[in-house]
Order: structure tokens, then C-alpha cells, then sequence
């Protein structure tokens, strides 16, 4: 695990956690990956909808409370597996539109000088990066909270509609496309979206983007010298002169 995990934020963010350091959370449906958390379904031949609906039968918990032959409850397993896959996606999603209120995330990242990152979520470099430590215990363990890396696949997990196993799809929860590879990403799984606001000692490092503008987003050394970030170590990111990737070097104050 990382000894320190990074939040981008733009100029808006950068402002109001530089006046009172933060985190924040958002609902999971509402990340920027389209599948993120979301298992597909997988697409059937009429053959292979009849072996998942017998094996459902066969292994799985009764479908209905009322006695149904054997004969019927096969009928409708093998009709719920003809749903076309991109149907069920459409249900799915607005079934969790209204009911889907849990995790809430708090996005981090292992590396604080993606310039994909800077572009897209710091204000094309005008915002900030912050650091938090990736024991941060008040605010995880001892809240009952998870921290949950991230992996990354070019295949996504699915499985039959008529016939759905756990297994198959438990890894959507911690895996996204390989597009997203370059976020390194851990998250903070909360209940809520309560804002957590952090205490001196707890921001580990801010990074001030290379083209932060003080006269929108505020003067350094004003923030700089707030008592929440007096165990701080301030840093001022530029372009690497060897890597495609942002540098850091101290903060120093003319």
C-alpha cells in the first residue's frame, strides 16, 4: 500500500480545501466510468439458456414461495435468459438511479504527477493535489470504512441472467477498464455523502498545479500558513525534464 494517496482537485475544490481542508464523497452511480461497479450480463444461445436455467434448478434456492412444478419454474428461467443483455443493463440502471444510494466514494490516487489527471481533474494544471496518509484511521477503520484498491481489466465480468453467480461478478466491485489504468486508484467506501474535514497533521502534502493562479484560487503563503497545514510540506509541480509525467519541487515564497 502507497504510504500517502493523492486527491486532484480543480480551482473551485482547490479553493474551498485550502480555506478548510476536506473529503468528499460521491455516489458510486455517478462516477465518471459509465461501468463502474456495474457487472454486465451475459449474452445467451437458446442451448446454453436451458443448461443455466437446469443448473439454476438444480442448485439454487426455489424461485417462488408458492409450489410451481418443476416443468413451469424451467420455462421461466429459460425465458428470463432470452432478455437481450442490453435490456437488463437499462432495468438495472434505473433500479439503481432510485434505489442505489450505497457506497458513497472518495476517489484517490497512488501517483500525483499523471498529466491525464492534472488535464482532466485539476483544472488543466490551475488546481492542486493533495496527500493524505493511506492509514488514516479516524477516518477509515475507525469509522468502519473500507480502503479498496482498484484493478484493472480489458475484459468485464458478467454473468447469466437466468442463472447469476456472485463469483462471477463480485469483482466489478474493485476492477474497471484498462482505459482507466493510469488513476492507480484506491478508494474510501463511506455510508453517506457527510463531508470529512481534516485536522493538523492529517493533509500529508499539497502539490499547487503548474499553471495555479493565486488571484483566483488564492495567495500560497496565506494558505500556506493556516494552523491545519502546519505539519504540511508544500510543493510546486512542473514538467519532468526525463519522464512524461509532473515533477515537484518545494514551494518557495518570493
Amino acid at each position: 500500500m502507497p504510504p500517502i494517496l493523492y486527491k486532484y482537485l480543480g480551482k473551485s475544490g482547490a479553493q474551498a480545501f485550502l480555506t478548510k481542508p476536506q473529503l468528499r464523497y460521491t455516489k458510486f452511480i455517478e462516477l465518471d466510468d459509465i461501468l463502474d461497479t456495474m457487472p454486465g450480463f451475459t449474452p445467451q444461445t437458446d442451448e446454453q439458456t436451458r443448461i443455466n436455467a437446469l443448473e439454476r434448478l438444480r442448485q439454487g434456492p426455489p424461485l417462488f414461495n408458492e409450489p410451481i412444478s418443476l416443468e413451469h419454474q424451467l420455462i421461466i428461467l429459460e425465458e428470463l435468459g432470452k432478455i437481450p443483455p442490453y435490456a437488463l443493463e437499462e432495468i438495472g440502471r434505473d433500479v439503481l438511479k432510485e434505489h442505489g444510494d450505497f457506497p458513497y466514494v472518495c476517489s484517490l490516487s497512488a501517483e500525483p504527477g499523471s498529466l491525464a489527471m492534472w488535464s482532466l481533474y485539476a483544472d488543466r494544471h490551475a488546481g492542486i493535489v493533495f496527500g493524505i496518509s493511506s492509514r488514516f484511521d479516524r477516518l477509515i477503520a475507525d469509522k468502519g470504512r473500507s480502503l479498496q484498491r482498484m484493478f484493472y481489466s480489458p475484459n468485464r465480468f458478467h454473468t447469466p441472467f437466468n442463472n447469476p453467480k456472485f463469483e462471477d461478478v463480485a469483482p466489478a466491485l474493485w476492477t474497471k477498464g484498462m482505459d482507466w489504468e493510469h488513476q492507480q486508484e484506491w478508494r474510501i467506501l463511506a455510508e453517506s455523502d457527510a463531508i470529512d474535514y481534516l485536522e493538523c497533521g492529517e493533509v500529508k502534502e499539497v502539490i499547487f498545479g503548474y499553471r495555479y493562479d493565486p488571484h483566483t484560487t488564492g495567495d500560497k503563503a496565506e494558505h500556506m500558513k493556516r494552523e491545519v497545514f502546519k505539519q504540511t510540506k508544500f510543493f510546486d509541480a512542473f514538467p519532468s525534464p526525463t519522464e512524461y509525467k509532473m515533477a515537484v519541487r518545494p514551494t518557495t515564497l518570493t
